[in-house]
This record gives structure tokens, C-alpha cells and sequence, in this order.
């Protein structure tokens, strides 16, 4: 009797068909009765262990990758304003094919918001192999108002190619609203005045 299984994976659109086992039975009789021997189950098993894990190795070496970096990830700004923050994404070299852009995912802390306008309108569609781009990624509003604290946020680029269903890149980011400089030069001229109002205070007293 012989047992063959097949192994049959799909990975957009690529197909993987191959033997994974073969168990090979056979009968031999005697004359004190019937004697069942089963050959190669050992050695079968091993190569049904290797197949696996060649096949596993095979698809994690051709899987493809995008590398995705902010230019500055921590940005200064006052309130009421408009940031922008330009990234740079980069196919290796080493993909399979080319690596498709086709949406995003973003976050930031309240009352921040952030605007991927620029992203969707003018980025490229796809990256071929070895191939980068750099440019305004998205903006982030700060309105008026806003408390002078840190805020978090980060942005995600969703993306595939026909070797990997599933190429998604996220990189955080932080928005720092500072004192506007008019409010952080009243505040010194105030120190430097009071600091020299009590030195005079101190020489008349003497």
C-alpha cells in the first residue's frame, strides 16, 4: 500500500506543490502466518520533518520588506500652527518584485490632528527593488490653544507585494508645543527686572 500526501500552499497567486511524505507498507508472508513489515517509516519522517522546514526557510528568504524612517520624528512647534513631517521609505534591494502602496494608518494625541492628504496624493503608487523616495509624509495641526506639553503619535504604511500579502511599517513620532518667544522674552524681561528691583532694594538697605 502506498500513501502519498500532498502539500499544496497559495501566496498571492503563487503556487507551492510538492511531495511532503511517502509511506511505503508492504506485506511479506511466512510460514508460520502473516508478517506485516513496515519499511522506511523512520527515515520518512525525517524527510516529512526536512521538507517542512525547507518549504518554512524557502518562503521566510523570499519574503519582501520595506524600510520606513522620519526625518525628524520629534518635532518643535507653537500653538496654532501646522507641521510637516518628511520620511523616507526604502525597497531593499533583495525583494522578490515590487512593493505596492496602497494605504495608511495614523494616530496623535488630542487636540492634535493629523492630515495624510499629502501621502495619498502625491507618494508612488509602488517602489521596485532598490528603490527610494523622500517628501512631505503628513501634517499635523496644532490648534490654538493647546496646552504646552508633549504629544504622541505614529504613523502606519500599509503595503504588499505578490511574495508577501502583508507589508506594514510604522514609525512613532512625538509633537513638543512650546511658549511662543514674544511670551518666553516677557517672562525673562520680568525675571531680570524683579532680580534687579530686589538687588536695589538690598544696596539701599545697607
Amino acid at each position: 500500500m502506498v500513501i502519498v500526501l500532498f502539500f499544496d500552499t497559495r501566496i498571492n497567486h503563487s503556487i507551492v506543490r510538492g511531495c511532503i511524505a511517502k509511506i511505503v507498507c508492504s506485506t511479506q508472508f511466512c510460514c508460520g502466518g502473516t508478517k506485516i513489515v513496515r519499511r522506511n517509516l523512520f527515515l520518512t519522517s525525517i524527510a516529512f520533518v526536512l521538507t517542512v522546514g525547507l518549504l518554512s526557510s524557502t518562503s521566510a528568504a523570499r519574503a519582501d520588506s520595506l524600510t520606513f524612517s522620519l526625518t525628524s520624528p520629534i518635532e518643535y512647534t507653537l500653538p496654532g500652527t501646522t507641521i510637516a513631517f518628511d520620511a523616507t521609505v526604502m525597497a531593499p534591494a533583495a525583494n522578490t518584485g515590487d512593493v505596492y502602496l496602497f494605504g495608511d494608518s495614523s494616530n496623535v494625541d488630542a487636540p492634535l490632528t493629523i492630515d495624510d492628504s499629502y501621502y495619498i496624493l502625491n507618494w508612488p503608487l509602488d517602489l521596485t527593488p532598490g528603490q527610494s523616495y523622500s517628501d512631505v509624509l503628513f501634517n499635523v495641526t496644532v490648534p490654538d490653544g493647546t496646552a504646552l506639553e508633549e504629544y504622541a503619535g505614529s504613523f502606519t504604511i500599509e503595503a504588499y507585494s505578490a511574495a508577501t500579502p502583508t507589508i506594514d511599517v510604522t514609525q512613532p513620532f512625538d509633537v513638543v508645543v512650546t511658549p511662543e518667544p514674544s511670551s518666553i522674552l516677557l517672562l525673562l524681561t520680568g525675571l531680570v527686572g524683579a532680580g534687579l528691583v530686589s538687588r536695589r532694594k538690598r544696596s539701599i538697605a545697607s
